[in-house]
């Protein structure tokens, strides 16, 4: 939420600067000279440079801390989650899923095309953890 608030924000400024512009300095009937030309200004380009990347860095951090918040660990799942880890195989026109643990018991069945989930129990999720590999076909 606040990645969309500070991008609409942005958006906004952009815009009402926008709609300034246009309706403050369009063209008049009467105007046959060109307009007053203004070259280089030093704070003006240190801003316009600087804020962008400022807003640039601040997004990056919100990503990143994020995606650290976000991340689990298939190693160490939650306590009485019973996770189910699936090896996903991706072949030139199916999918092989292999069902290799649940619950920390092996199972080591096969099936194509359809992955099924089982759902949480008693408000307890159920996490699944799948691993992705390419089988290559040789011609």
């Amino acid at each position: 939420m606040l990645v969309l608030a500070i991008t609409g924000a942005i958006f906004l400024v952009v815009e009402g600067v926008l709609l300034y512009s246009i309706f403050r300095f369009r063209r008049r009937a009467t105007a046959r000279t060109e307009p007053p030309q203004v070259y280089g200004s030093l704070p003006i380009e240190i801003a316009w440079t600087a804020a962008p990347m400022l807003i640039v860095f601040v997004l990056a951090l919100i990503l990143t801390r994020t995606e650290f918040e976000v991340r689990v660990n298939p190693d160490t799942p939650p306590l009485g989650a019973k996770p189910l880890h699936v090896t996903v195989i991706g072949h030139q026109w199916w999918w092989e899923y292999v069902y290799d643990k649940y619950d920390g018991q092996d199972l080591g069945f096969i099936t194509a095309n359809e992955l099924h989930v089982p759902a949480s129990e008693d408000g307890v999720p159920r996490p699944v953890y799948l691993t992705f590999a390419v089988r290559r076909c040789l011609p």
